[in-house]
């Protein structure tokens, strides 16, 4: 009588193919929807009744302002730290108030940029 036959299989796990990146559309998207940018982005530049100026450029103003009177780091410090929050709002929540925030925040570090800055950050010359 013969013995018996034993017979191995060995098998490899198979890689899982990774998933496709997004487009740049669909992770736009994920953050704000087209209609709430589009109604942030309206509401921080129409001007504001009773003040003639939109909030965005009142923002400006307030920082450009600031970098004349007390220099360029506090300009950008003003500017950019509620920039950076207004940006973290937009991802954890999303809501139309935190994209007015963004979008007025945007427009208003235009008052603490100059055009010589990217020439005195990269030689050091200042004009």
């Amino acid at each position: 009588m013969p013995g018996l036959i034993e017979v191995r299989i060995t098998l490899a796990p198979v890689p899982a193919e990774p998933e496709p990146r997004p487009s740049r559309w669909a992770w736009l998207t994920r953050y704000v929807r087209p209609w709430k940018a589009i109604a942030a982005l309206t509401l921080a530049v129409a001007p504001v009744p009773g003040v003639g100026h939109s909030a965005g450029a009142v923002w400006a103003y307030t920082v450009s302002l600031a970098r004349d009177e007390y220099g360029i780091p506090h300009a950008y410090a003003l500017a950019g730290i509620p920039l950076l929050l207004a940006g973290t709002a937009v991802v954890r929540r999303g809501t139309l108030p935190a994209v007015f925030a963004l979008a007025v925040c945007a427009i208003g570090v235009t008052g603490a940029m100059n055009w010589y800055d990217p020439i005195t950050a990269l030689t050091g010359v200042r004009p």
